[in-house]
């Protein structure tokens, strides 16, 4: 364990030792405009080929889409924070007696190139890693620091820019049968037989599998051990090392078994989601009323998040229906009344504005209940416009029975007593721009607050100064939406 942290460690190091020299040469030479062009790309290309990588597990969320959204947001900012310490770096220096005028030091800054250069590298290994999670060995990904950059030709030339070599992938490297060695991030190393070898018209084509596990890789570039430079598969052209035939062919039947069972499982996985949609959907038809237009649903994150690689993010290992709503206003109150129906959100019913988050800027994780960013249990509204779109949406969380927590909600200990089934008030128009909410409000204050409301204590109903709240009358019938329980 301590030397894999070592390890990262070192790298880590590495990587700020370059991007300190790439971003002082780069300040040096004025090349600031080209730096941000390339860190825009390189964010860009990773933001789509993650989601690219997560489709292709059948992992892709709008949630996570959203969160490597706000991640890079993240980044945005601490680049502008640099620029600014730029700049007043450079009217500290600029103003300084020893700098002045006429002495012809030009300050243009230094920490500004040497974020850039840093989330640069850093992109790249991102991108490398999704390309690899697609099945991709060596297709033109860069791969992390100091790393391979290919550009294959039409003419079957592959050209690492960095390493300063190019092979002609017609040429075959190795034989079946033969050891070869992948480098991966991080020092990892992994060794592989070629299994089968096939000839197609952009060259040579390399079955490689792992002997330990069994499973089937492919690449189309493998270097001699002699050019070894970054990430990439290898093998020992000076003593070149064999696996015994028979052994191989046994591993091409685990392989070619292990294969045929992860297919199956895929199709049985397939066959259960549309079991549990069919199930659900007819579920959903009964329980949904016939003017919801959301759901308050609970979802149990794990994180996934790793300082080492700048990755921050979750993934839904599980999803309930807490309840429906006729509106698609984002109310807390309705949300605590919701997250008490299940055992696992039950905590969030207590009222604390620490598990109150409201993210509903460009980029935000929206409106939610919760503890963690990433991890434990989350309550949120999802609008999906009416009760078609909620069966097609969820139908395959309502397959499972126990996903759907809509009668007989749990005692919550602790939560804030928000009981408003005796409170009864009525809305009146108060003016021509406006109406007012009296009577019993005080059970009703945070569910008012929320929708906007102003509350007066001088107000006048029916000839008498009384209390109520106020609220515009493009409002009004978003008010009686929420309030349509307790209206007199």
């Amino acid at each position: 364990m301590n030397g894999n942290l070592d390890k990262k460690n070192g790298f880590l190091y590495a990587k700020a030792a370059v991007a300190a020299l790439c971003g002082a040469f780069t300040a040096a030479f004025g090349w600031l405009g080209w730096l941000v062009l390339a860190w825009a790309a390189c964010m860009a290309l990773d933001w789509l080929s993650g989601s690219a990588a997560a489709a292709s597990r059948g992992e892709w969320s709008s949630a996570a889409a959203r969160a490597g959204i706000w991640h890079k947001a993240g980044m945005v900012v601490v680049v502008c924070v640099a620029a600014l310490t730029d700049l007043v770096l450079n009217v500290a220096v600029e103003n300084l007696p020893a700098f002045g005028v006429g002495v012809g030091f030009d300050f243009e800054g230094v920490v500004l190139p040497v974020v850039l250069v840093w989330y640069i590298f850093t992109e790249l290994g991102s991108i490398a890693e999704n390309g690899a999670a697609m099945g991709s060995s060596s297709c033109g990904f860069f791969c992390g620091c100091f790393t391979n950059i290919q550009h294959l030709t039409t003419m079957g030339k592959v050209t690492l820019l960095f390493a300063g070599k190019s092979y002609d992938t017609d040429v075959q490297n190795v034989r079946e049968n033969q050891i070869v060695i992948f480098d991966g991030p991080y020092n990892m190393r992994q060794r592989m037989v070629v299994a089968g070898i096939e000839h197609t018209q952009s060259g040579y084509n390399y079955r490689l599998i792992d002997p330990e596990t069994a499973e089937e890789h492919t690449a189309d570039l493998i270097r001699p051990l002699r050019d070894k430079f970054g990430i990439g598969h290898y093998y020992d052209d000076e003593h070149p090392e064999f696996m015994d035939a028979a052994e191989v062919a046994a591993l091409r039947t685990r392989a070619d078994a292990l294969k045929a069972e992860q297919e199956a499982a895929r199709r049985a996985a397939a066959d259960d989601a549309e079991r549990l949609r069919t199930i659900g959907a007819e579920r959903l038809r009964q329980i949904v009323p016939d003017d919801a237009v959301a759901v308050i649903i609970g979802e149990q994150h794990e994180s996934e998040c790793d300082p080492y690689t700048d990755y921050f993010g979750s993934r839904i290992v599980r999803t309930v229906i807490l309840g429906f709503s006729t509106h698609t206003r984002d109310l807390f109150p309705e949300m605590r009344k919701a997250a008490a129906r299940f055992e696992g959100t039950a905590h969030l019913a207590e009222r604390n504005a620490e598990y109150e988050h409201r993210e509903k800027y460009s980029m935000g994780h929206g409106y939610y209940l919760g503890t963690h960013r990433y991890s434990g249990w989350q309550v949120s509204k999802e609008s999906c416009r009416d009760k078609e779109g909620i069966i097609k949406r969820f139908a395959v969380v309502a397959g499972n029975p126990e996903n759907v927590c809509i009668e007989n909600p749990a005692p919550v200990q602790n939560a804030a007593p928000e009981t408003v089934a005796d409170a009864r008030v009525e809305i009146v128009e108060y003016s021509a721009k406006s109406i007012a909410v009296f009577g019993d409000t005080k059970p009703l204050r945070d569910t008012l607050r929320d929708l906007n409301g102003l509350f007066r204590a001088y107000l006048t109903h029916d000839g008498t100064r009384c209390a109520g709240w106020i609220f515009s009358k493009r409002r009004e019938q978003e008010v009686r939406s929420a309030l349509a329980a307790y209206l007199k």
